[in-house]
Formats: structure tokens, sequence, C-alpha cells
């Protein structure tokens, strides 16, 4: 299980710090705003691992 998130200019993201996340997690944003971003970021991560 993923317990944080750090993400520091990725895509149209400049500075993202989640921490604690729990077993189920929401991302709601406006269209452009980096929520695909989020998910390849982590899909990258764990692949890499």
């Amino acid at each position: 299980m993923i317990n944080s998130v750090e993400l520091k200019n990725f895509g149209p993201i400049e500075n993202l710090d989640w921490q604690n996340l729990g077993k189920i997690n929401l991302v709601i944003g406006n269209n452009g705003c980096g929520k695909s971003f989020i998910l390849k970021a982590l899909y990258v991560a764990m692949r890499a691992k």
C-alpha cells in the first residue's frame, strides 16, 4: 500500500506532498490540472520497484 506521495516539477504539477494516504483515495479536479500525471507517476514508481 502506498502511504505517501511527493512529486516536484512533474508535468503540470509543481509541488505535491500527500501524507497518510488511506486505502481509498479520490482525486478530483478540472481538466488539465494533472490528475492523470499523478497516476502515471505512481505507475512508473511501482514498475521500477
